[in-house]
């Protein structure tokens, strides 16, 4: 996303400070209060049918408000829209990147005069469609199982490259010393290493529970192939894609010494620059409301 911004350096540096704000003050003052809303025991949480099966659900029917209800479901909508939205967004994005790398015919990279994707976003958008629909069928709920697990595992294992590559690119910068973070308005994490090797070690936890919930399914059903590999089949598949890729494009393991870290590198101009300075000026309230505004 940071690629299409207007202004990378100020949209990146400011999302990596609101995007956990969000999660850690919202999301996590949700469950909390949820917890304290529905009892651990009570019979609908677990093998519900439908949405009742949500503790906010639950929470919502006990409240005997009707008004909240209505509320809460418009919520979820908008917030399933916005996380289609954005999926779409990403996967159009990666598929253009592949063709831009000739990894599949070049012919996805194509955009119109607006700079959209037009052929990565129609494929994206045709299988999201397909797949969203596909539970209307007869086995759509296997489907979606499987599809879950899937992307459970491929989910942490992604998120698991993303730290180990954040490491080796600051591995790169000392080899080569490169005065990067030193550039005007440059933006380092206050917590590196601290961050990605926090990833690292919640990310490895969660893909070993997948693997664990594969060989020893919740419920003592005893192991099945067909269990084990709804759970662990996301990170086999960037395993096996990872390996082919490697021995086919015959690609070395780069050197922290003479890795490239120039392709692509956009220096700030003076018009960005002068936007930067018209923000830091602003009072520090003035600043914090940017994060808190919902336009």
């Amino acid at each position: 996303m940071g690629g299409e911004a207007e202004s990378p350096r100020f949209s990146m540096a400011h999302a990596t400070k609101l995007v956990p704000f969000r999660v850690n003050f919202i999301y996590m003052l949700s469950v909390v209060f949820v917890t304290l809303l529905v009892p651990s025991n009570d019979p609908r949480l677990l093998g519900g049918g439908g949405v009742a099966a949500s503790p906010f659900v639950i929470a919502v029917q006990d409240s005997g408000i009707p008004a909240i209800g209505s509320i809460l479901n418009a919520g979820m909508m908008a917030g399933v829209l916005a996380i289609a939205a954005e999926s779409v967004y990403l996967s159009s994005r990666v598929l253009r990147s592949m063709a831009n790398q000739k990894l599949i015919p070049e012919r996805f990279a194509g955009v119109d005069a607006a700079g959209r994707p037009r052929w990565a976003l129609l494929i994206t958008s045709f299988f999201a469609i397909l797949l969203s629909y596909i539970q209307l069928s007869a086995g759509g709920l296997v489907v979606f199982n499987w599809l879950i697990g899937i992307t459970s595992a491929s989910f942490f294992t992604n998120w698991i490259i993303i730290s180990f590559t954040n490491w080796r690119f600051h591995c790169a910068l000392k080899a080569q010393n490169d005065q990067l973070f030193g550039e005007t308005y440059a933006w380092k994490s206050s917590l590196w290493p601290l961050a990605p090797a926090a990833l690292m070690i919640v990310s490895l936890v969660l893909l070993v529970c997948c693997f664990y919930a594969g060989v020893a399914p919740i419920g003592g059903l005893g192991f099945s192939a067909e269990n084990f590999f709804q759970y662990t089949f996301g990170f086999l598949v960037i395993v096996f894609f990872t390996v082919g890729y490697k021995v086919i494009f015959r690609t070395p393991w780069r050197d922290p010494a003479t890795a490239d870290l120039v392709t692509g590198r956009r220096t700030l101009g003076a018009e960005e620059i002068q936007q930067l300075d018209d923000y830091y000026r602003q009072p520090p309230f003035r600043r914090f409301l940017t994060y808190v505004q919902l336009w």
